[in-house]
């Protein structure tokens, strides 16, 4: 979680001399403001989620966040279908490996840094840590990636969210995330503030501009 502290000033309409009916409720407005998938959208799209790795284990799944064993550079998709699937890398003694989606093999075998090409994607899969290469290797663990689409990220974010007012008077407001991932949970809250505080300036800058339109008239 992250707190915010909010300033109401509205220069524009100071000049301009009309009355702000709905100060009291502006809060609220703003809560609101919060809450929309435009800047929940625009929170998940400066984070590294385009791709989302894990490790699963016989009892648990881990997400690695930010960092993985593996490193998926993905050149192109041909086949957005693919998009939310699980897809496993599966090695071989020789010391190649392949793409797995729903217990089929896709694609040829390929060696860690060459490019990889199959019917939904061309990629090259880098290796980050030898010690989780070992343990993926032996079939200790299995390692998966997905696909995300923003929107579906966003949607998914926009259940965990969680907005308050902490003190009405101060204008201070409480910016949670209830997520699985720690990492992720810290990252969002605060991009998210700050992608809050870009969004307020953007429309201070149009509000500005507003002023001096109106004393060039």
């Amino acid at each position: 979680k992250t707190i915010i502290q909010l300033s109401n000033s509205d220069n524009a309409k100071r000049v301009l001399n009309v009355n702000q009916i709905y100060e009291d409720n502006s809060l609220l407005g703003e809560i609101e403001l919060m809450r929309s998938k435009l800047l929940i959208e625009r929170v998940v799209k400066k984070l590294p989620l385009e791709i989302t790795y894990f490790e699963k284990g016989e009892i648990l799944t881990d997400q690695r966040y930010p960092y993985s064993s593996f490193l998926v550079d993905m050149e192109a998709v041909t086949d957005s279908s693919i998009m939310g699937t699980p897809i496993f890398v599966r090695f071989q003694e020789d010391g190649t490996y392949s793409f797995e989606v729903r217990g089929n093999q896709i694609g040829r075998k390929n060696r860690v840094g060459d490019l990889s090409k199959n019917q939904y994607f061309s990629c090259r899969l880098s290796l980050i840590d030898q010690s989780h290469f070992n343990r993926v290797r032996d079939e200790e663990i299995e390692f998966y990636f997905v696909l995300n689409r923003s929107q579906t990220l966003a949607n998914q974010f926009s259940r965990q969210l969680g907005i308050k007012i902490l003190n009405n008077t101060a204008k201070t407001i409480e910016i949670s995330l209830r997520n699985n991932n720690q990492g992720i949970a810290k990252d969002f809250v605060v991009n998210h503030a700050e992608e809050y505080i870009k969004f307020e300036l953007e429309n201070r800058e149009k509000s500005a501009t507003s002023i001096i339109r109106f004393i060039d008239t």
